[in-house]
């Protein structure tokens, strides 16, 4: 009866970590652009024409996922050509100015598409 309650729990542990995994959220659609979300971090992937730059998303997807400080991260669409922004949530301050470095190194020197451009920049809440 003992191991089947400690099978039980490390059962109920083991599932609650999967659940846990982080994901990018997709949040609705801001007609006119995102305001000043309550982020730490804000990632734009604009568009000059030819759509936002997926491409230069990828690397900056899986850094957002697999960074342990990024403590929540949305995407918000706001644009008619699927431009959109990623809003991140980063409590440790020092944590904060690592990845927004970080991030600004991922971003391509060159957009993958005509016109399109990854910008990074600190959002509403950055603390200094």
């Amino acid at each position: 009866m003992r191991y089947c309650l400690t099978l039980a729990a490390c059962l109920i542990v083991a599932a609650e970590s999967a659940l846990a995994a982080k994901t990018i959220v997709r949040r609705g659609f801001i007609p006119g652009g995102v305001p000043a979300l309550p982020c730490t971090i804000m990632v734009d992937f604009t568009s000059g024409g030819g759509g936002p730059d997926l491409d230069g998303f990828e690397p900056i997807r899986s850094y957002v996922i697999d960074t342990e400080n990024v403590d929540q991260a949305e995407a918000w669409g706001w644009g008619k050509e699927g431009e959109f922004s990623l809003c991140l949530t980063v409590h440790d301050t020092s944590a904060a100015k690592r990845i927004f470095e970080d991030l600004t190194r991922l971003k391509p020197a060159k957009p993958g598409k005509p016109g399109s451009m990854i910008e990074v920049r600190q959002g509403a809440n950055w603390k200094t």
